[in-house]
């Protein structure tokens, strides 16, 4: 489990960092121009900040065993608001790219070994 809470953190803070310091690219990556102040606030807030806070969370729960229950959970609901919202976009909106494609792979492998983890905790 030290090891999901691990590599899982790291890969939340770097898919963090881009967001958080520059969020005209970050959002350019994905096909979103930003318009203003208060896009790049709410792009470094929601993208950036809650991303490196969670994923900070996560790997501190390695060395904080009190901290692995809530960091597990947070991963699962982090992931599967992911997942949840990227395939009503998939239904509603239609294929995306192959980003969002490998996005999803890995936010579904999160939820599931999340998942995992809690059930074993429980």
């Amino acid at each position: 489990m030290d090891g999901f809470l691990i590599v899982t953190g790291i890969i939340i803070v770097l898919v963090g960092l881009r967001p958080f310091f520059d969020p005209d690219g970050a959002s350019e990556t994905l096909g979103i121009t930003l318009g203003g102040v208060n896009a790049r606030s709410q792009t470094r807030a929601g993208m950036g900040g809650v991303t490196l806070v969670s994923g900070a969370l996560s790997i501190a729960a390695a060395w904080m065993p009190a901290l692995a229950l809530p960091a597990l959970v947070l991963i699962a609901v982090l992931t599967g608001g992911l997942t949840l919202g990227r395939l009503f976009s998939l239904v509603t909106d239609g294929r995306p790219t192959t980003l969002i494609w490998v996005s999803m792979v890995f936010e579904i492998l999160g939820f599931v070994q999340a998942i995992y983890w809690i059930s074993v905790m429980m």
